[in-house]
């Protein structure tokens, strides 16, 4: 495969050489190259190209290990990518296919591709439970390892999408094992930036890419568009509406492309929130799409979920025929599609925050060039979301934070493991929470006033304490359409467009109103299930009982949703009342519990202290008594 020489490309290669250079001339311990380069502007090719380089210039016998940190398979998507790039030399290979047992070290010019999550799990007692790992017949790679440097190898270890748990114990415990000669960390988001003393002492290097020049080269989009044409959408709700404007709008640009004689197949991704949420909103996007004759049969819909991988194969490639993608968080990180142009994005009520590095799966440009027609040189977000669109960008921006290097201490060969002891007080609610709570319930509403039955006195009740009883003013704001140019993601602090403001439909009742009960239901841990139903039902309750007239109609449950949406408020206060008041009864009530002794030890062979916040104090020999 051929790749296009660029001009900041090859500068970042030539840097990243001669910060090699400097940092093995100078032997400093443990040295580390920060690469930081925005998402699409080749960082794989870049790295890649070093790699290639330093394998022709060095006399040294050297070999790389490649690190893939984000979730799902992109250690396979880095191994193919990095033997498209090579096209021969150096060789690749991955780690778990032939590291099981059989090589006994890692060749010269070899470059070895590791999921890290699949070899960094330690059980209770710190030993490694990966075979790869992990002590046995066979040999594992710890000792793979260790057969390459005593045969004099120098080793690179390269982290790709460092700024994902790069920086945690076990991955610094990682680095330990791996006693690389120099260490690349690549990210468009490093967490952290080496100080100006490291790198004047030689102890770490600093490579960037800017992101003008990466638009300058046409490898990105110039354009983020937000909620582009929503309103003007007659879907009859907010989720149908985000879909039906992203559906829309790939028509669009395949129409486009088409004018433009491209093949490219542009691919819309959708991320659903976590958790049951997540699940029914899965089944809402598969019947809209179904409707549009996009399914997984057809080969049109895709899926990459946890326990469901649908259509995957070759769905990078720009003529793959699938259209949307649905995943959670699976791509988050590092996942390479270059096609996928359009964005839909479900607000998440387990998070706030809209994952930033998502947004780097549709920056890249297709075809690595702009196009004449400038909505294709534009990247389109479709989401529910409101507030400071700061929380849906991909911010760049250096942080002046020098790299913590952690400093190991090795436990003595003579000091024996300290055997304590530990007790443990269990406490365990007693299964009564459905009868305490609905009973609680009906205390704090008959405290307020209520009367079963009498309308009207309830009503002046309800309007006493500022409820508001006109459904039709339930609405809800969401980000505006709003236009944010890609050079500017790095110089700018906020960025607020206007609302726009939509009734809410009754799907999206529903959604709210379990959101906001389940929000309450987590105060009862291991109950929250009983809790979340307790609750339901008491609403329910509590409007026939006391609110009958609008019980007749035949789509009261909507319209009680929406009175408890409307004026969270008041049920707000009187939820946590009826928690509260349960959580005061005396312990003997609702608890039962359990005592129980064991004998622990722990005393770690090896620890890694911070040397930010610790200071190792050389001691001599213990006194006596």
């Amino acid at each position: 495969m051929s790749f296009k020489d660029i001009e900041y490309q090859t500068k970042a290669i030539n840097n990243l050489i001669e910060a090699t250079d400097n940092l093995l001339v100078n032997r400093q311990p443990s040295p580390v190259i920060a690469f930081k380069a925005p998402t699409g502007s080749g960082k794989t090719v870049m790295t890649a190209k070093y790699i290639q380089k330093l394998c022709s210039i060095m006399e040294d016998n050297i070999c790389f290990i490649w690190v893939s940190i984000g979730q799902g398979e992109l250690h396979k998507q880095s191994k193919l990518k990095l033997e498209n790039i090579f096209e021969g030399f150096p060789k690749v290979s991955l780690l778990g296919e032939e590291f099981f047992g059989f090589k006994k070290e890692i060749e010269r010019n070899e470059v070895v591709v590791v999921n890290w999550e699949s070899i960094n799990n330690k059980d209770r007692e710190g030993n490694y439970t990966n075979v790869l790992m992990r002590d046995g017949e066979k040999i594992n790679f710890r000792q793979v390892l260790h057969n390459t440097r005593e045969a004099g190898k120098k080793i690179f270890l390269i982290i790709d999408e460092s700024h994902f748990g790069a920086s945690t114990e076990r991955a610094n415990e990682l680095r330990d094992e791996i006693k690389a000669n120099i260490t690349l960390e690549m990210s468009a988001t490093p967490k952290l930036i080496p100080s100006q003393d490291d790198v004047l002492d030689y102890k770490a290097a600093y490579v960037r890419v800017r992101i003008e020049e990466v638009i300058k080269e046409e490898m990105i989009k110039k354009q983020i568009i937000i909620n582009e044409g929503l309103t003007d959408i007659a879907e009859r709700t907010i989720d149908r509406r985000l879909l039906e404007s992203a559906y829309e709008k790939r028509e669009e640009l395949k129409s486009l492309l088409e004018v433009e004689n491209s093949n490219v197949n542009p691919l819309v991704i959708v991320q659903l929130p976590n958790g049951e949420e997540g699940e029914r909103k899965k089944d809402t996007v598969i019947e809209f799409l179904k409707e549009k004759d996009i399914s997984i049969d057809n080969g049109k819909l895709a899926i990459w979920l946890d326990n469901e991988k649908e259509n995957l194969d070759n769905i990078t490639d720009n003529t793959n025929s699938v259209e949307f993608l649905i995943f959670k968080q699976a791509i988050d990180t590092g996942w390479d599609c270059p096609r996928a142009q359009v964005l839909v994005r479900f607000r998440d009520s387990q998070s706030e925050v809209f994952a930033r590095q998502t947004l780097g799966r549709i920056l890249r440009m297709p075809e690595q060039k702009h196009y004449v027609d400038d909505k294709l040189n534009k990247a389109y977000i479709y989401t529910d979301y409101t507030g400071n669109v700061l929380s849906i960008i991909d911010n760049e921006f250096d942080y002046p934070i020098g790299r913590i290097r952690p400093i190991p201490l090795q436990k003595r060969e003579n000091i024996e493991n300290i055997k304590l002891s530990r007790e443990f007080i269990h406490r365990r609610r007693k299964n009564i929470v459905k009868e305490t709570v609905q009973a609680s319930f009906n205390e704090m509403i008959e405290s307020l006033g209520f009367i079963k039955g009498d309308y009207e006195h309830n009503v002046n009740i309800l309007e006493d304490n500022g409820f508001e009883l006109d459904i039709s003013k339930l609405q809800e704001n969401i980000i505006g359409e709003l236009e944010i140019e890609s050079r500017d993601l790095l110089t700018i602090d906020d960025i607020s467009g206007e609302e726009v403001n939509i009734e809410i439909d009754e799907e999206r009742t529903e959604v709210l109103f379990r959101r906001l009960l389940w929000k309450h239901s987590r105060a009862l841990g291991n109950n929250r299930d009983i809790l979340f139903n307790v609750l339901r039902e008491s609403i329910y309750e509590f409007f026939y009982d006391y609110i009958v007239r609008f019980m007749e109609d035949s789509d009261y449950i909507v319209k009680i949703q929406k009175l408890f949406v409307l004026n969270y408020r008041f049920f707000n206060k009187l939820i946590i009342d009826v928690i509260n008041k349960y959580n005061e009864l005396k312990e003997d009530d609702i608890n039962e519990i359990t005592v129980y002794t064991e004998s622990v030890y722990k005393l770690p062979i090896k620890i890694n202290i911070n040397p930010e916040v610790y200071e190792k104090v050389e001691i001599g020999q213990l006194p006596t008594t």
